[in-house]
């Protein structure tokens, strides 16, 4: 019994004198989010050989390690560069190393090690530096939204502004066509696709008034040059009274047209067949003795 108990002692006093002789530190003085740590661990040798067991170093990551003999060869250093980026008291795990001894194989197990990362903010610095970091990233993608905006809004006044002169410069033409054509025969043809389209079966007198009205006036300025269709009915007889080269005979005529057209378009008034048979009849009439009887 006592021969066992003295045994255990040995064994127990062997492995507290073998640990006591194991030495651990870290190298960084001030370490800060971020750092390289160098942690040194000294293992005597003792005609042995120590390798690494431990893979997993959590929370820490292993960027590399080495191995080397002190100068008395009587020991190995291990030199363990890990990194953190978690501030706060921090734990460098326990680590196993397999001492192979005479061929034997024993663990010796080093026991975790705490550390303080510090930041790399003031203390009175770290919330309004984030707070400033959030508030000028808001600033920039507001400022990008309002670029993008703008730019957005940009190109769409630009084609609207280059769809909107085509079309004018398409109108343009087609006026220009129609103004190398007699003034009667653009009335004529306009009369014709008028009729066409049989407004006054649909009973839509008003637009069929309208547009008799329309031709007429137009059919005027294009005769005697001069811009006719924005002109009120008085304005017209006004222009044409004092033109030289319109006929007196006709401005009685016309003066009739105008009347009647204006009291169809914008009276309750219902105009009869009849009635609108004699203004259509009319409205060729004027076209046909213009035309003849007028000379530029």
């Amino acid at each position: 019994m006592k021969g066992a108990i003295l045994l255990i002692f040995t064994v127990f006093s062997s492995v507290i004198f073998a640990n006591s002789n194991i030495k651990q530190e870290v190298l960084n003085k001030n370490i800060k989010v971020g750092d390289y740590i160098q942690y040194k661990i000294t293992i005597p040798l003792e005609k042995s050989t120590i390798t690494l067991k431990t893979k997993d170093f959590s929370p820490f990551d292993l960027i590399s390690k080495s191995q080397k003999l002190t100068k008395d060869k009587k020991s190995t250093e291990y030199i363990l560069k890990l990194s953190i980026y978690e501030t706060g008291p921090q734990t460098i795990p326990e680590l196993k190393f397999i001492k192979i001894e005479n061929k034997k194989e024993s663990e010796i197990t080093i026991p975790s090690k705490k550390i303080m990362v510090n930041s790399v903010l003031k203390k009175d610095e770290k919330n309004t530096r984030i707070k400033d970091i959030k508030s000028t990233v808001s600033v920039k993608e507001k400022t990008y939204l309002f670029i993008y905006i703008l730019i957005g809004v940009l190109i769409i006044i630009i084609f609207y502004v280059i769809i909107k002169k085509q079309k004018k410069k398409k109108k343009k033409e087609i006026i220009i066509i129609e103004k190398k054509l007699p003034a009667h025969e653009i009335a004529y043809k306009k009369l014709s696709e008028l009729i066409n389209k049989e407004l006054i079966k649909k009973g839509k007198i008003k637009e069929y008034v309208f547009m008799l009205s329309e031709i007429i006036r137009e059919f005027i300025g294009n005769r005697y040059n001069f811009d006719s269709i924005e002109l009120t009915s008085d304005e017209l007889l006004k222009h044409i009274k004092q033109d030289a080269k319109f006929n007196r005979e006709y401005i009685t005529i016309i003066n009739n047209f105008l009347e009647d057209s204006d009291i169809i378009k914008f009276s309750k008034i219902e105009a009869t067949n009849e009635e609108l048979e004699q203004l259509t009849k009319l409205t060729f009439k004027i076209v046909d003795d213009l035309k003849i009887n007028i000379m530029d």
